[in-house]
């Protein structure tokens, strides 16, 4: 009587999980590709740097660890454009504490502005020397309505915040006030809200008409 190999099946499992072990590691299998850094999302609770960082890396598709920390700053920035305005924006003036973050990646400096959960790159005019202060018409517009109420207020300006602006055409409204506006013009003025102690007040601005809506009762 021919008795059964009791080895080959032994012998049969291990040279399976060799040849598993071996074809694991042929050269020509690829691992998964793995996102690079600078595509990930940034977490809101990142530290400033490190976003700082992140947005370089994201512009530059790179990796964060390419991106080189020179100095940070904690600054408190005199409005919301974090003291780097944009060409013909406005924005709230408020102060707006952050930090300026200034990094190198690929032979380049980065100012990096970060205040809460955002983080941008400061870009500058070339010659400016740190960037053009003068203000655009629309600013210059809603610091007229920002000194006409410190005004009638009897209070300084820095006392007076600007909390929203709006594009009026001809057709808008704006309660208490007459526009009176060109029905053939594109734009009629801006909308102003001002914020004082608390209390709103709102104005009409174009560049030959000023006035509180409704008209403020100085006492």
């Amino acid at each position: 009587m021919t008795r059964s190999p009791k080895w080959r099946p032994i012998a049969l499992t291990v040279w399976l999980a060799t040849a598993g072990a071996l074809g694991a590691c042929e050269p020509g299998d690829q691992a998964p590709p793995v996102t690079p850094a600078a595509a990930r999302p940034v977490p809101a609770a990142m530290p400033p740097a490190d976003r700082a960082r992140a947005v370089v890396a994201a512009r530059l598709n790179v990796t964060a660890e390419d991106v080189a920390v020179i100095s940070i700053t904690a600054r408190d920035f005199p409005d919301s454009s974090l003291d780097c305005p944009e060409p013909d924006m406005l924005y709230q003036q408020v102060i707006t504490p952050g930090h300026q973050v200034i990094v190198e990646a690929e032979g380049r400096r980065f100012d990096v502005r970060v205040s809460g959960a955002g983080a941008r790159i400061c870009h500058r005019r070339k010659g400016s020397g740190g960037g053009d202060p003068r203000p655009t018409p629309v600013q210059k517009l809603a610091e007229r309505a920002r000194a006409d109420l410190a005004r009638h207020l009897h209070c300084e300006v820095s006392d007076v915040t600007i909390a929203n602006l709006r594009a009026l055409k001809p057709g808008d409204e704006l309660p208490g006030c007459a526009l009176n506006c060109d029905p053939g013009a594109s734009l009629c003025g801006y909308a102003v809200a001002l914020l004082h102690d608390g209390r709103r007040y709102d104005y009409f601005v174009n560049d030959t008409a000023l006035s509180p809506c409704p008209p403020i009762v100085s006492s």
